[in-house]
């Protein structure tokens, strides 16, 4: 992941990754290292929230003295509508056996006492006169003196994992990850985009969880794709948009489908169409980062991993795949888009750009292979 050197516009995944990046740790219910958490990830109140002296009479009832000292990864007992998310931070365990790189970047104050200390460590660039960016890959013999003086610091960086092209060959399953995000659907004012293109009787309308595609999306002009070939909008994270020529030569001879992409107007696009992933399958899932929606109650799992990222749970039918299980945050859900391995070498080999991928590997990091 490039340093944060300049001004540039953020996903709403890269912002959720920036702020945790800034998170200090708090306390450790489980007692090692697997299990990070800090006061802010574990709940956040709502507007609505409850004053100190509400919430200390709160907690004179012993179940919600429990979770608040000690659980905090189930729905909160009572005044629910208070906790806008209960979060548990694990993304699990670093793993020392296995080749992936892994990349920390962190945020610290500009005092001449800690850049001295850590221009020793890792690279590390100015980001503004209050604060440097600096960054660290696993493979480096300051990796442990590194991780160990963030902590010192009170940081706990989020590990940005990196696939060797050996580690994606290997890998039966990837899961597909853009890396070009290119205007929003339209219409975008209100979120109206949502009335147009999809079905909302089982969705909500606060974490947006639930929204089920039933019509075309829109886009305000046709792309602009320069050498790129593959794009995601922002706000629609599982949605995959693509070059009609690179749909013909890759895409459609495995099987997959298209869809029509319309101008906000209503009008056909000429030089994008969107892939159609219809198959949903269950993930062997090892994080528990998440939150409750405090208006219907469900759980997103959140992206974030330090990891191989999950496996399907069973074999899917075609090449494509989303996610059961929802992830996200805030008012942003989206699914997971699998790709099987023969498919992945294709797109690869055609040089396709705005994208790349990440293996997949059970929740023990041992390769499955399905007969």
């Amino acid at each position: 992941m490039p340093l944060l050197t300049q001004s540039v516009p953020l996903s709403n995944r890269e912002q959720e990754q920036l702020a945790a990046w800034q998170d200090p740790p708090a306390w450790n219910r489980a007692g090692d290292e697997a299990m990070r958490y800090t006061n802010d990830d574990v709940f956040r109140r709502t507007d609505q929230s409850f004053t100190d002296n509400e919430l200390a009479a709160w907690l004179e009832d012993d179940d919600n003295a429990a979770w608040y000292n000690d659980d905090r990864t189930t729905q909160p007992p009572g005044l629910s509508f208070r906790f806008h998310r209960v979060i548990a931070d694990n993304i699990g365990p670093v793993r020392k056996d296995v080749s992936m790189k892994l990349t920390a970047p962190a945020s610290v104050p500009a005092r001449t006492s800690i850049l001295s200390h850590m221009n020793t460590l890792a690279r590390g660039e100015e980001l503004n006169e209050s604060y440097w960016i600096f960054e660290q890959d696993s493979d480096s013999e300051h990796w442990t003196s590194f991780l160990d003086f963030l902590r010192v610091l009170g940081k706990e960086p989020t590990l940005t994992p990196s696939f060797t092209n050996a580690e994606i060959a290997g890998a039966e399953w990837c899961e597909w990850i853009t890396e070009w995000n290119h205007g929003y659907p339209q219409p975008e004012h209100d979120f109206n985009y949502r009335k147009l293109t999809y079905d909302l009787s089982g969705a909500c309308s606060v974490c947006s969880r639930g929204f089920l595609q039933n019509a075309p999306y829109r886009m305000r002009n046709e792309p602009r794709w320069g050498r790129r070939s593959v794009l995601q909008m922002f706000w629609v994270y599982d949605a995959w948009f693509v070059k009609p020529e690179v749909y013909e030569s890759v895409f459609k001879r495995f099987g997959v489908a298209s869809r029509v992409v319309l101008r906000k107007g209503g009008e056909p696009l000429t030089n994008v169409v969107q892939l159609v992933v219809d198959e949903i399958v269950p993930v062997n899932e090892y994080r528990t980062a998440g939150e409750f929606c405090d208006i219907c109650g469900h759980f997103k799992l959140h992206a974030a991993q330090a990891g191989y990222s999950p496996l399907p749970a069973v074999r899917p039918e075609g090449p494509l795949a989303h996610s059961e299980a929802w992830y996200g945050s805030g008012g942003m859900a989206f699914r997971l888009t699998f790709m099987r391995q023969d498919l992945v070498a294709a797109v690869r080999a055609a040089g396709l750009r705005g994208t790349s991928f990440q293996a997949c590997k059970d929740e023990d990091w041992t390769p499955i292979r399905y007969e």
